[in-house]
């Protein structure tokens, strides 16, 4: 098939030959501009690999949440949990309230 805008049209042999020999022209055309571009990276040129250092972000995240402590239910005893006025008291008196 071959798409103009918004057209649809079935290809064939000779459109098939010319898409090919426009794509081999294009590639031949650059292929100068390229290969300057390319010799003018240095030859180690490290590229970070975001992907890479995200996976190991997070299996150091797992490391570190895999290493923790089982869960335990802490219930908060004290002497106030009867006298809720008290506590009130309490708390402001340690905040400035």
């Amino acid at each position: 098939m071959w798409w103009i805008g918004s057209v649809i049209e079935p290809m064939i042999d000779a459109n098939w030959k010319s898409l090919i020999l426009a794509i081999r022209n294009d590639f031949a055309r650059v292929a100068k501009a390229k290969s300057e571009v390319l010799k003018s990276l240095e030859k180690y040129l490290v590229f970070q690999n975001k992907y890479v250092i995200l996976a190991s972000l997070c299996a150091d995240l797992h490391a570190s949440v895999s290493d923790a402590p089982p869960y335990e239910d802490i219930s908060i005893s004290s002497a106030y949990d009867k006298d809720t006025e008290t506590f009130v008291a309490a708390s402001k008196r340690a905040f400035h309230i």
